[in-house]
């Protein structure tokens, strides 16, 4: 509005003659504290002092002894994967391939998760300060650095820190992170490059990267994935496929066309990691695959039933949480987010994005139930009272000890 005594047509055309700018004219400079790369820093440094004057401050306590389920194997072999990389590197020995187990035979590690990318990447660690150090340091910061990925995710689509923030970590320090760190898995720890990938396929949409230059960077992260747990790899694979469908159902028949854009250049990145992967692809193919030893399916109920130790005095929690069925605690989602997902769809049903995500977590949800469909309400109901492993059914998977 015009002031009075002001002609309106003075204003409008002053405001038009200060909206028209040179194409080449300078943006004018972002606030320091507004920059991406400074609220990502931000980001990353928040969550380390969180988490390490929390949980993870006890994985700095004498970094140099073994801390993580020493009932377990596999803090121990993690440890020895660290170390078993430099040491075949340096030598010039197969790495797929180790004489120092089951000797004096040896054993193939081919289908075995050895980290390479990680064992790497720390081989100057290890070989300074041992694997036992590099181990614990390593796991101390795989959560921050996950959280911190979902962050620059976040970040990218929402423009906002504050929920991007939140977002982070929801996702780093997430029941599934506690619960694998807890048992010193450092192949499902390190998760930071699935939202990554995400990100890179956001920046490829905005056209903030070309098509090349994405083909050959998420091809890279794949790569790497792929070597990092080939599990993970397979379920991104999958998940990808189940969103280029769901892309597809959700486009209309204008944006169909840069779907299947994203298809073709996701096919040729596949290309990339594929030949990456060669070396592993042809020592891992030429022996025996392993079989499925144990059903990992999700237990529906385990999304909203914690462990017993964090039920916060809510008595049916605790319950359903020690009933004679084991719950799957890495699936742990809760109510509170189920509950803000639920409302995000209704309010936000109009945008193909909140449709998008909505049909992804369904699908998720669906697929991580596996091939048994278990019941924690259903067994305990056969099961009265505390029971044991007498009353698990047959698509539980029972765990020794």
């Amino acid at each position: 509005m015009s002031r009075p005594g002001q002609a309106p047509t003075a204003v409008a055309g002053r405001a038009a003659a200060g909206r028209a700018q040179p194409a080449d004219a300078p943006r004018p400079a972002r606030p320091w504290y507004l920059r991406p790369a400074t609220q990502g820093l931000l980001a990353l440094l928040l969550y380390a002092a969180i988490w390490f004057t929390t949980a993870g401050k006890h994985m700095l306590h004498q970094v140099g002894s073994a801390h993580l389920d020493q009932l377990s194997m596999d803090p121990n072999f993690y440890t020895w994967a660290l170390r078993w990389w430099p040491y075949a590197v340096g030598h010039g020995l197969n790495p797929f391939y180790s004489h120092l187990v089951w000797a004096p035979h040896g054993r193939s590690l081919a289908w075995v998760t050895t980290i390479p990318p990680i064992a790497l990447l720390a081989a100057p660690l290890t070989l300074a300060a041992g694997p036992i150090v590099a181990f614990n340091l390593l796991a101390a910061v795989a959560l921050p650095l996950s959280a911190w990925a979902a962050f620059v995710l976040c970040r990218r689509l929402t423009r906002k820190f504050w929920p991007a923030l939140v977002g982070g970590a929801v996702f780093g320090f997430s029941a599934y992170e506690m619960n694998h760190i807890a048992a010193g898995q450092l192949n499902l720890t390190y998760s930071l490059l699935v939202p990554l990938l995400a990100y890179l396929v956001v920046l490829w949409r905005e056209n903030a990267m070309s098509t090349r230059a994405f083909v050959i960077v998420a091809g890279v992260t794949m790569a790497v994935q792929f070597y990092l747990f080939l599990e993970t790899f397979a379920d991104l694979t999958a998940v990808l496929v189940l969103g280029v469908l769901a892309g597809l159902l959700v486009a209309g028949r204008a944006h169909r066309a840069e779907v299947l854009r994203l298809v073709k250049a996701l096919g040729y990145a596949y290309g990339v990691a594929f030949v990456l992967a060669l070396p592993y692809l042809a020592y891992a193919l030429t022996g025996r695959t392993p079989k499925l030893q144990a059903d990992t399916s999700l237990d529906l109920l385990s999304l909203v039933v914690p462990r017993p130790d964090r039920v916060i005095g809510v008595s049916w929690l605790h319950d359903l949480a020690t009933g004679p069925v084991e719950v799957s605690a890495a699936g742990y989602v809760g109510l509170p987010l189920l509950a803000l997902a639920v409302v995000l769809v209704v309010t936000g049903w109009s945008s193909r994005l909140v449709r998008f995500l909505a049909c992804m977590l369904a699908v998720i949800v669906v697929a991580s139930l596996g091939p048994a469909l278990n019941s924690t309400a259903v067994e305990s109901s056969r099961c009265p009272g505390s029971g044991s492993g007498a009353c698990l059914s047959s698509g539980t998977p029972i765990r020794p000890g």
